[in-house]
């Protein structure tokens, strides 16, 4: 008799830890999912950045002085041309995200890139777009999806030297989606301009 009832709690707490179980186990799954898929959106955010770099593409046309200064084939030329116009159109097909994305560069000032202008390197004419740090660069590509719709490439407007990083990172994280983001941003650059 004192198996009979000992047998149900038994089995109720097998059945009650089983359920315990299947509760972590989708917990862990689900986190696991997750930080798959912010890894795959920032591998593909870091894609945009690194195709940005071909911007070279679009300085001029490929001839010997291109050749030799970039040491690039034409068939190189072709390709980088195509990637760079390619990844020119999805940077502006960017949400919220890339725009929360491109926050974290607020405080890079000593890593310098090439999103907005490689530099010639047969050209001994040093300008203010050959060394841009990520901060600046990142201020920048956001001016740029918040304002340049449609364009064909990436421009440096000379109001982002009179921008607070501060101001604009409020804008971005007090708005939930770019429209808002797109007002907001438009008031506060037109003072600047």
């Amino acid at each position: 008799m004192l198996r009979q009832t000992e047998e149900p709690i038994r089995v109720e707490f097998i059945i009650e830890k089983s359920n315990g179980m299947k509760k972590v186990l989708i917990l862990f799954l689900a986190t696991v999912l997750s930080i798959a898929c912010v890894q795959k959106q920032e591998k593909h955010f870091k894609r945009i950045l690194s195709s940005l770099t071909k911007n070279y593409t679009i300085q001029g046309g490929f001839d010997s002085f291109t050749q030799i200064c970039w040491k690039v084939s034409y068939k190189d030329f072709v390709k980088d041309s195509i990637e760079y116009k390619n990844y020119v159109d999805e940077f502006y097909k960017q949400d919220m995200e890339f725009l929360i994305y491109l926050i974290q560069f607020k405080d890079d000032v000593k890593s310098s890139n090439n999103w907005i202008k490689k530099r010639n390197p047969c050209n001994s004419k040093v300008g203010k777009n050959d060394f841009i740090n990520n901060s600046k660069g990142a201020l920048i590509l956001i001016d740029n999806l918040l304002v340049n719709d449609n364009q064909k490439s990436i421009i440096y407007n000379d109001y982002v030297d009179n921008m607070e990083f501060e101001d604009v990172e409020q804008i971005i994280k007090n708005e939930n989606n770019v429209e808002e983001v797109k007002n907001k941003y438009l008031k506060y650059i037109a003072p600047l301009k």
